[in-house]
């Protein structure tokens, strides 16, 4: 009984990190082009793409809220579940998520030689990458 729960919750995690890393990858590219110049055709097509991803971010990240909530509030779902294992996966990813952070800098460095570029796209962007690559090292992770 106890491991049909546990796989139950694990499944429900794996699912909910799963919509929020999707959702992310949809929704913020809409916020980096909201910052450029573009037709107003464009821009409100952008808006309401990002808007529903954004609407569907914030329901995942609710849910993983819950999750863990769940996981943390019983003592063999935490044992099972947030172990060492589960542990060093997020700090892998969290890894490949700072060296992708510095590639990407040191690359927009080197791009803003030959364009210019708006700060605030440059940062979004770094924001980007940085969210998109921890994202899908920990599902890559979890999914093992």
């Amino acid at each position: 009984m106890e491991n049909s729960k546990i796989e139950q919750v694990e499944v429900e995690r794996f699912k909910s990190l799963f919509l929020r890393g999707i959702a992310f990858i949809f929704w913020f590219p809409g916020i980096i082009l909201m910052e450029l110049p573009l037709n107003k055709l464009l821009m409100t097509i952008v808006a309401v793409i990002s808007s529903v991803f954004g609407i569907l971010f914030i329901y995942a990240a609710i849910k993983v809220f819950r999750v863990f909530r769940k996981i943390k509030g019983d003592q063999v779902l935490q044992q099972a579940l947030m172990n060492e294992m589960y542990l060093s996966f997020d700090y892998k990813a969290l890894v490949a998520g700072f060296y992708s952070t510095l590639f990407c800098v040191i690359l927009l460095f080197l791009l803003s030689t030959f364009v210019d570029m708006p700060v605030r796209v440059v940062c979004l962007t770094i924001i980007y990458v940085s969210v998109v690559v921890t994202e899908l090292r920990k599902f890559f992770l979890y999914r093992q």
